[in-house]
């Protein structure tokens, strides 16, 4: 969502809980406002009744904050989100919540399905749903807090050739309400300005080469008329007398205006897509270093992080807003610092003879692959850049032996099959046609048996999968989600439904 505030929210707001707006009894919708939006004082005001608000404290994790709110409300109809957005993310205070921070909250989110199932969760921010990326943002909050939701692919609010409060993409049977009233819509103004994306490129700069450095922007949406002025700042002063400035080449802005000690600059960004090139000095001698070292630059002498500043007419993206340069005397001087192993998402514990399936998606082939192997996990994550790690989808069984199946009628074993070709990868739990398969379909190789499922339902722990195939690109589908079932027979025609492959076992179960 777009609208924004000009200056910072200052100490007196009161945040939290706002207004006597009914007993727990009687109130049906929260309603969490970012206190980065523009004008939240007019939305507060103009709520629907028994709607209960809450404006967002941004010295303390938001996500946190409405883990407690909905705990204490677990009987309302709808939870309405009113913040800042962009395609596949949401700004909530400190938090840019996205699939990236899934993982960090998965625990949390998975325990508001207790209290949100069958809830209707509304995202008020612009072009969340947008693209995507943004739907598999939505897909894995919808299956990890059971809400339905509704959000917006295009932007959202009162401005300049804007006036759109419709939630055009949902997940689930909604009936669209609103959380506030008309005429608090009809009077509500909010200024659509761009985010802005900003980035250097390369990280490193030998000045005994005259290194070419850029800076690079990036807005959600075409500037206005004029162009939109964007400040920069670098940490160390003057460090922006290493550039030859006589050389610098500008696409998409003009304006260029250096700050008095040279370390950032204002730049009036015209184009959607915008950059400024310069060359460091082309230089062998150390003794004009910014430090008064007799040493030859190092790493640790000069290394300058340069961060897009507030201001008025846009917003920062608060995933990319930022770089960091290294000035080097020779290629001799670089030193290449080994990247820290990242930590792994905590994971949905198993019981003993279970195992989790993890989920890749393909988005060239539009296909999804299955494994239950960790190791095959972590060699597609490290080696096949491609393919986009989902997380784990649902639990299954330790492969059967022959005994077993004999022994286990509810039981069977799921086969995979890769077609080499088209990259596709095709998944029966039927032992009739995994040999159909084998004596007609030469195209298909056989990847052997990867984990056992139920043939039937069993009760509450166990849901179904369901596959889907569409035969001009021979590709199938499979989605442990009703509503992902519910959205691929809505609007991917081209997917005939094959009804349910096998059953297996909940995450939440």
């Amino acid at each position: 969502m777009t609208i924004c505030i000009p200056n910072p929210v200052t100490n007196f707001v009161n945040y939290g809980s706002v207004g006597d707006l009914g007993d727990r009894q009687t109130v049906r919708s929260l309603i969490i406002i970012d206190s980065q939006v523009d004008n939240w004082d007019i939305l507060i005001a103009g709520v629907e009744p028994h709607s209960r608000v809450i404006l967002l404290d941004p010295r303390q994790d938001s996500i946190l904050q409405i883990n407690e709110l909905i705990k204490q409300f677990p009987g309302v109809a709808s939870l309405h989100l009113v913040s800042h957005g962009t395609p596949g993310s949401i700004s909530l205070g400190s938090t840019n919540f996205n699939s990236k921070s899934l993982g960090k909250y998965q625990e949390t989110l998975r325990s508001w399905s207790n209290y949100l199932k069958n809830t209707t969760l509304y995202i008020y921010g612009c072009q969340v749903a947008k693209g995507k990326q943004a739907e598999d943002f939505l897909y894995q909050l919808h299956d990890l807090t059971q809400a339905k939701i509704a959000a917006s692919t295009a932007m959202m609010g009162n401005g300049k050739d804007i006036n759109n409060w419709q939630f055009d993409y949902l997940i689930g049977d909604i009936n669209q309400e609103s959380a506030f009233t008309p005429e608090t819509l009809a009077r509500y103004s909010g200024t659509f300005d761009p985010v802005v994306s900003f980035s250097t490129t390369p990280d490193t700069l030998i000045e005994t080469e005259g290194t070419l450095f850029s800076f690079n922007f990036e807005l959600s949406e075409a500037p206005p008329p004029g162009g939109v002025i964007v400040a920069v700042d670098g940490n160390v002063p003057e460090s922006l007398n290493q550039l030859d400035l006589f050389a610098i080449e500008v696409e998409g802005g003009d304006s260029v205006e250096g700050d008095f000690d040279f370390s950032g600059f204002n730049f009036n960004i015209t184009e959607q897509t915008a950059s400024i090139t310069v060359p460091v000095f082309l230089d062998d001698d150390s003794s004009d270093a910014i430090f008064s070292d007799d040493d030859p630059l190092t790493p640790d002498d000069f290394v300058v992080t340069y961060s897009l500043q507030s201001g008025n007419g846009y917003q920062i993206d608060p995933e990319q807003n930022s770089g960091t340069v290294s000035f080097f005397d020779t290629a001799e001087d670089v030193v290449i610092e080994p990247e820290p192993t990242p930590e792994p998402f905590p994971e949905p514990e198993t019981d003993e003879g279970e195992v989790l399936v993890y989920r890749f998606f393909e988005p060239t082939v539009g296909s999804h692959l299955y494994t239950s192997s960790e190791d095959e996990r972590d060699v597609i994550q490290e080696n096949l850049s491609n393919y986009n790690f989902e997380g784990a989808s649902y639990i299954a069984l330790d492969p059967l032996t022959g005994e077993e199946q004999t022994q286990e009628s509810n039981l069977t074993n799921v086969y995979r099959f890769f077609n080499p070709t088209t990259g596709a990868h095709l998944y029966t739990a039927s032992e009739d046609e995994r040999d159909f398969i084998q004596d007609n379909l030469d195209d298909f190789d056989f990847d052997g048996v990867q984990f056992a499922v139920y043939n039937t339902d069993i009760g509450v722990e166990t849901i179904p999968v369901h596959r889907f195939f569409a035969p001009d690109l021979g590709v199938h589908f499979y989605t442990p989600s009703e509503a992902e079932r519910a959205n691929v027979e809505a609007n991917l025609p081209n997917y005939e439904y094959e009804g349910i492959a096998y059953y297996a076992i909940d995450l939440d179960a």
